[in-house]
């Protein structure tokens, strides 16, 4: 189960889609919700300067107001739909604030909305070098604008699994995700064309059976649901199109992974699931403590 959730929204449509996300998730996973937005008062400043000095309180004032206005509204959602929550106003440059915040508070997931809009909108997802879900040791959910808020109570969770550690921290992520126990997971591994097209083929196919089957019996003894796939192709479209012919809610994977028999995740691939997909996805970092014992982090 997730104890402690951290929205994070500017006001913005996308922002609103993500807080009803993380509303909903809250509701379901009984969690503790925190509604947090940033702005960044040192930029403001820097923004009002002049060679004859400058007075930026008036700005920040006004910055400051407009960003408690956004967590009065988020609040009010969160109070609507019966969901406990606190405000938090933070300071400084967006993405990495936000990103520390969640550390900090030791949050199980951070929820931030997919913007795809250039300029300003962007600020909250950000590029692949800089975007919150690779600053952030907690796992990420990104919204996307047109993911429905029922998404959140998800009856099916697709796990992008490779042979990494990342990897197995998405799946440990996963279990206690579904661990309310409505929920069932798709534990998917996808073979990319040109390798399934060499001549390491079968050995390919072996090891995405050895692979699948291992991490369905951790599955299986969590005695939740399951079934797995293992699509060929390009491993985002791929991801995205085994997700959606699963009626998947949710996709949940790592950031990174080995190169190697599936060579799947370079943090290229996440960030193409995550700006393909339909639905949220759940982006997670490493964990300290491995899925299976014995094994390497």
């Amino acid at each position: 189960m997730l104890a402690h959730i951290l929205a994070a929204t500017d006001g913005s449509e996308g922002g609103d889609r993500a807080l009803a996300y993380a509303v909903a998730l809250a509701r379901t996973q009984n969690s503790k919700l925190t509604i947090c937005t940033a702005i960044d008062s040192a930029a403001t400043i820097a923004a009002n300067a002049s060679p004859f000095g400058f007075d930026a309180g008036s700005a920040l004032a006004a910055q400051t107001a407009a960003a408690w206005a956004v967590l009065d509204r988020a609040g009010e959602a969160a109070a609507r739909a019966g969901v406990s929550y606190e405000k938090l106003l933070l300071d400084g440059s967006t993405a990495e604030t936000i990103a520390v915040s969640a550390d900090a508070q030791h949050a199980d997931a951070l929820v931030i909305g997919r913007h795809d809009a250039s300029g300003l909108e962007r600020l909250f997802l950000g590029s692949p070098a800089s975007g919150i879900q690779y600053r952030c040791d907690v796992p990420v959910f990104v919204v996307p604008p047109d993911a429905a808020p029922a998404n959140a109570a998800t009856a099916c969770i697709l796990v992008a699994l490779d042979d990494s550690a990342q990897s197995d921290a998405a799946l440990a992520f996963a279990l206690r995700f579904a661990q309310n126990g409505t929920a069932s997971l798709v534990l998917c591994s996808v073979v990319d064309a040109p390798a399934a097209a060499s001549a390491l083929a079968t050995t390919l196919s072996a090891s995405t059976r050895a692979l699948l089957a291992d991490r369905a019996a951790l599955v299986a003894a969590a005695h939740i649901a399951y079934e797995t796939c293992a699509p060929g192709g390009d491993p985002a479209a791929a991801i995205v199109a085994t997700a959606q012919a699963h009626g998947a809610g949710t996709i949940v994977m790592g950031t990174h992974g080995r190169r190697g028999l599936q060579r799947m995740f370079l943090g290229s691939v996440a960030e193409a699931v995550v700006r393909a997909a339909s639905v949220p996805v759940a982006v997670v970092r490493a964990l300290p403590v491995p899925v299976t014992a014995g094994q390497d982090a």
